[in-house]
């Protein structure tokens, strides 16, 4: 059937269709082979590295592995005093930051995208020409603002300040969620108020299980875009350094033990395996598109 389709169109629909599949396909090949080069090039020695960096390693090693974990490390001023902060707590740090940052960044566009979708205020027209004109242009010099106003309020260098500031519907989502709300039928909410049922519960036992596969596809992208930021923990948590942040910190490292870039590469496979989980566990979620259905 799919062929069928590809057949009708018209040569011109055709070549550009070849065309983008093709480039995607290549543009995939090429993340494909950069990745494989760094997992396998992680398992080098030193020598085998030098004479070769891009041949295949003529014996594997896991020191390179050993080292990266016992040195995944963040040195930090606590109470005045050095110290390092090791894979046990920055693996706590970013699961706490991605795990609630992920959280009030989805439903923050879900409950303003419910509400502009299914009220009509006068300035729901603006609220999206809001999120669109902050899509588009881009805000310059906020990360002074932001902290002077965490600092104010007494969240800057705290866990809860940075859920605080995530919680914010600006952004793709909330036109995203929009779209799904305004796919769902009213006929189900309106049954629902027949019986008694109040706004709040409409939205939470009605509106929201319907869009569940939004939720998980944000939530999930989400989660593996916070879980590579490193610069938000930088600037606004310098006391809660997390994975990302000693990767960073490992890559501009001027000890020349720690600089061995088969080490390095041997890091960076292990903060990865966390977003390959995600994707292999939510794959169908996130390429399957979405899909409505009703309510027994």
């Amino acid at each position: 059937m799919r062929r069928n389709k590809l057949m009708s169109k018209s040569i011109p629909e055709r070549v550009i269709t070849y065309t983008i599949w093709g480039l995607l396909f290549i543009y995939s090949l090429s993340i494909l082979a950069l990745y494989i080069w760094v997992l396998y090039t992680s398992f080098k020695t030193r020598l085998d590295f030098n004479e070769s960096p891009f041949g295949f390693p003529k014996s594997f090693t896991f020191n390179n592995y050993i080292d990266a974990i016992s040195n995944f490390k963040v040195d930090i001023f606590r109470d005045g005093r050095l110290v390092s902060v090791y894979l046990e707590e920055l693996l706590l740090n970013s699961f706490l930051y991605i795990l609630g940052c992920a959280l009030a960044a989805t439903i923050a566009p879900a409950i303003v995208a419910y509400a502009t979708s299914r009220f009509k205020f006068r300035f729901n027209a603006v609220l999206d020409g809001i999120v669109i004109v902050t899509m588009v242009l881009p805000i310059i010099g906020q990360d002074a603002a932001l902290i002077q106003m965490t600092k104010t309020l007494g969240l800057y260098d705290k866990m809860i300040g940075m859920y605080f500031m995530k919680f914010m519907f600006l952004g793709f989502n909330y036109l995203l969620f929009k779209s799904s709300f305004k796919g769902v039928d009213k006929a189900y909410a309106e049954s629902a108020q027949l019986d008694g049922a109040s706004e709040l519960r409409v939205m939470l036992n009605i509106n929201f299980p319907m869009v569940a596969n939004i939720f998980v596809i944000v939530f999930t992208l989400q989660l593996m875009g916070f879980w590579a930021d490193w610069t938000t923990p930088l600037i606004y948590m310098p006391h809660s350094p997390t994975v990302a942040y000693a990767l960073y910190e490992l890559q501009f490292t001027s000890d020349p033990t720690l600089s061995f870039k088969p080490l390095q590469f041997a890091a960076c496979i292990l903060a990865s395996i966390p977003t390959l989980v995600i994707f292999l566990a939510f794959r169908d979620k996130i390429m399957g598109g979405v899909a409505f259905g009703g309510l027994k």
